[in-house]
């Protein structure tokens, strides 16, 4: 529906065009100009009596607050920290935060022992590769010479997950992908190798999986895995048959490639160069391994290639890191499942926490059950108004430690809840932040201020009586003078 203000204003400036057209057409051009800005004064006028017309001016700013928030003295200990709450078999816990303080030596010790240590005054990195399955906990430490100043609980989960299915092709044998290939089978991956022995004679041999032919890679063979390793002499011409099957398995099939780069370089490789990433660095800071999207997968090409000398030297988990958080960024995705999130993402006992869960299931959440301590807390999800498929409820936790949380149709996950007393100094940190961020909303109500005052109509009658009377004693002189129209 159109505006009452609109028809109004439209209504007048059709008026007006009407008027001006007649002065235009009358013979006697004497005061023309005198008539045309008397017309449109009267039109304007018009339009101020019947349009609700104001102006804008400054005004005084508001008081200052009575109420003043005044900041508390900077929080003492871990004031940020973060880490992967949840991990494949292999890959490496890496934990990073702040300290806030004098300075102090930071341990992370789990299954009895140090697995990692620095001394910081502020930013800090520790890490371990886990060498268990299942949930864990580790513990972040901060000492003082014979004080412990700080000891926060650091849970993560540790999954096996889905065996990957790998295709290793090798330009010549070496071992590099020897020790590759037998570590993906003693980690219980299936992987089929296929090595070049001479021009198109290759030699395959695999591992926890059916042997098959892999002389020609096809689309169906290509189907059957989630991660082609290749040394940059193994990768088929890209005019090839093989090469248009693995360009199309990865752009559009999600499959995930790593290629090796030899000395050469990664000119003449091909896969695009554009929008690298740099994922790992060597000792002198260059970039060692860049990924990039690929359409639907992901392309990788690493510098690194002989890593089994780490295998050679003992240090197995080093390789096994390497190598699991490798395959795993860059295989194959699986369909998307339930994404779960607690606000605050270190909930504490007794304290309110949201929980959302977001799943694709065409079955609508129901409900969530929290098994703590052997007992059960049913809580309410309800559904997003924005996001449908967002489910969220608000319970609070009476128990400490790992809780199983699943909903009514069977979709499980675990959470970890602290004691009351865990994290004081960073969840102090989190309310300066709050009390800053509110004072700066304060502080933005002593700005100058406008209001919009409404111009009195009495202005516009006289305007517009003064016009009119201009126009009529004007027109009158003229006929006086002679005829007004032909």
């Amino acid at each position: 529906m159109i505006p009452q203000a609109y028809i109004q204003g439209g209504a007048c400036l059709v008026l007006l065009v009407f008027l001006l057209s007649k002065e235009r057409l009358r013979p006697d051009r004497s005061h023309l100009a005198w008539r045309v800005v008397a017309t449109v004064l009267a039109v304007t006028a018009l339009a101020g009596i019947v349009l609700p017309l104001h102006y804008y001016r400054e005004v005084k700013a508001l008081p200052a607050p009575v109420a003043v928030l005044q900041p508390g003295t900077l929080p003492k200990g871990m004031v940020a920290v973060d880490w992967q709450r949840r991990l494949m078999k292999g890959e490496k816990l890496e934990v990073q935060g702040h300290w806030s303080g004098l300075r102090a030596k930071l341990l992370l010790m789990g299954l009895g022992g140090v697995m990692d240590s620095t001394v910081t005054d502020g930013g800090f990195s520790l890490g371990t590769v886990p060498a268990q399955i299942g949930n864990a906990v580790y513990q972040l430490v901060a000492v003082s010479g014979a004080d412990t100043l700080e000891r926060e609980d650091i849970p993560v989960q540790v999954e096996t997950g889905k065996p990957l299915k790998v295709l290793i092709l090798a330009g010549a044998p070496g071992f590099e992908n020897t020790f590759f290939m037998n570590w993906l089978a003693s980690d219980g991956q299936q992987v089929a190798n296929r090595t070049e022995v001479s021009r198109n004679n290759y030699q395959s041999s695999f591992a926890n999986m059916l042997s098959r032919s892999l002389d020609v890679l096809t689309p169906a063979l290509l189907d059957g895995f989630d991660v082609v390793v290749a040394d940059s002499s193994a990768l088929p011409a890209a005019g090839s048959p093989g090469g248009a099957a693995l360009r199309r398995q990865v752009e559009e099939k999600g499959l995930g490639l790593i290629i090796r780069v030899d000395s050469a370089g990664m000119k003449g490789v091909g896969w695009g160069k554009e929008g690298l990433r740099v994922l790992t660095r060597d000792s002198s800071m260059r970039a060692a391994v860049d990924g990039r999207l690929y359409g639907s997968g992901k392309v990788v090409f690493t510098m690194l290639n002989a890593t089994y000398v780490r295998m050679m030297a003992g240090q197995r988990q080093a390789y096994a890191a390497y190598w699991s958080t490798l395959l795993r960024r860059v295989s194959r995705e699986t369909g998307p499942g339930e994404e779960w999130q607690w606000v605050p993402e270190l909930p504490r006992v007794g304290e309110p926490v949201t929980v959302r869960v977001r799943t694709g299931a065409a079955a609508p959440v129901q409900g969530l059950v929290s098994e703590e301590s052997g007992s059960t807390v049913n809580v309410y999800l309800a559904q997003g108004a924005v996001l449908p498929f967002e489910w969220r409820g608000t319970y609070w936790p009476t128990a400490v430690g790992w809780q199983m949380l699943h909903t009514l149709q069977g979709d499980t996950t675990w959470a970890y809840v602290w004691p009351g007393a865990a994290w004081t100094a960073l969840y102090g940190q989190r309310r300066l932040q709050e009390a800053s961020a509110h004072r700066g909303k304060e502080a933005q109500t002593g700005l100058p201020l406008r209001e919009a005052v409404p111009i009195p109509t009495y202005w516009f009658y006289i305007l517009f009586l003064l016009s009119v009377l201009f126009l009529w004693v004007e027109r009158k002189m003229a006929g006086m003078s002679g005829p007004i129209m032909q």
